[in-house]
């Protein structure tokens, strides 16, 4: 589990963020997994993130049936205005104090599949920050 400071600013929240997509772009998806959960799910699989990748498919790439997740910092073109953004709550019933939407680079350009990372109220700990799902916007 990784819990963050109560005082996060938005940037370092993104800078967390982009550390998770490193790790996904290393396909590292079981340390995500086991790191930061996935979902809802009480028993997240790899599958669970691969899956959202097998099935994408995109205008912004023609004839492409296969995608990786690439590096954030040298991705070019697709997408021409890929979000990233943070929203923050005032904690909930179910604890929920923010979203992180980024969306993602594939194959070395901006795509419209977007990863939602999210935080709960962790009491003395901060927020628990987890990996919520990966879906074509």
């Amino acid at each position: 589990m990784e819990y963050l400071p109560k005082n996060i600013s938005n940037e370092e929240l993104l800078k967390c963020a982009r550390k998770w997509i490193d790790i996904l772009a290393a396909e590292k998806y079981q340390e995500v997994i086991s790191s930061i959960g996935y979902g809802m799910s009480s028993t997240p699989q790899i599958k669970d993130i691969t899956i959202p990748l097998v099935h994408y498919r995109s205008p912004i790439y023609p004839n492409q049936t296969q995608f990786k997740i690439s590096d954030w910092r040298t991705a070019r073109g697709g997408n021409p205005n890929p979000l990233e953004e943070v929203i923050w709550y005032k904690s909930n019933e179910v604890s929920l104090t923010g979203a992180v939407s980024v969306d993602l680079p594939l194959n070395g350009k901006w795509s419209d599949l977007r990863i939602d990372f999210v935080l709960f109220d962790a009491g003395e700990k901060g927020h628990l920050f987890r990996l919520e799902e990966i879906r074509k916007f």
